[in-house]
């Protein structure tokens, strides 16, 4: 027996032995009463945590309740649609104006999408969703570029609209909305770190606005990102958004 010296397999201070035999190198360790005595409570412990662990829960395994209405305005025919889990009870309600609803409906949400442009007919929804026997009375509201512009315009002076997640949005003054005063919801700006559309700090300048009226107000900047995020923001984006809904509609 004699000690290997084989560079990438025995360090002095690890208790290595080798065996040369054939020219091939057996790396064996020498192993001690502590180092027994160490493998056996580590697999103690294996087997404890594999017994008491629960699963995970499923990803959006939330049965999910659709609901399809209709109403007229302006001589027009406004279509949209409800969605919101599958069991008794009220739920916080979000308007989508171009998202995924069934993706906050599966996080808890009554969460609903209409098939229109005008900020009138989004403003009927509301209504409706205020009157739903399975949602609660304050409003969420979230949209995208100019569903993000469109979300702060609905909330100004609405006292029925509780919390705001505006993405990728920008007011202009064509919207005659005073950020300090006019919007009393909480609101978080999303915005892409390089977006060419929404210059990031435009995004900076309303969120420092917002939030002189006292209320709830966040600000996520996406990194390196223009306007439309990645799958991995946006997934992160909507993560916050869930979040955001949760804290400040109750």
């Amino acid at each position: 027996m004699s000690t290997c010296k084989s560079k990438g397999f025995c360090k002095e201070n690890e208790q290595f032995l080798c065996l040369k035999n054939n020219n091939n190198s057996i790396l064996l360790k020498k192993l001690t009463l502590n180092n027994l005595l160490l493998n056996f409570l580590t697999a103690l412990l294996l087997i404890f945590f594999a017994i008491t662990a629960k699963p995970a829960a499923a990803q959006n395994t939330v049965k999910i309740k659709s609901e399809n209405f209709s109403f007229t305005s302006n001589n027009r025919q406004i279509r949209g649609a409800a969605f919101y889990p599958d069991a008794p009870g009220k739920y916080p309600g979000v308007l989508v104006i171009n998202g995924n609803p069934e993706s906050f409906a599966k996080e808890g949400f009554f969460a609903v999408t209409l098939q229109s442009d005008d900020d009138k007919d989004y403003r009927i929804a509301i209504d409706k969703m205020t009157n739903h026997q399975n949602c609660k009375p304050g409003i969420g509201i979230t949209g995208f570029s100019y569903g993000g512009a469109l979300s702060l315009v609905l909330a100004a002076k609405n006292p029925k609209v509780k919390a705001v997640v505006e993405v990728s949005g920008l007011l202009v003054p064509q919207n005659n909305i005073d950020l300090t005063k006019d919007i009393q919801a909480a609101v978080m700006f999303i915005s892409g770190e390089k977006d060419p559309m929404v210059p990031v700090s435009g995004t900076r300048k309303m969120f420092e606005e917002h939030k002189k009226t006292g209320k709830p107000s966040d600000i996520y900047i996406v990194p390196n990102q223009g306007h439309g995020f990645t799958p991995e923001y946006n997934i992160i984006v909507f993560r916050k958004s869930v979040e955001f809904f949760r804290k400040n509609l109750k």
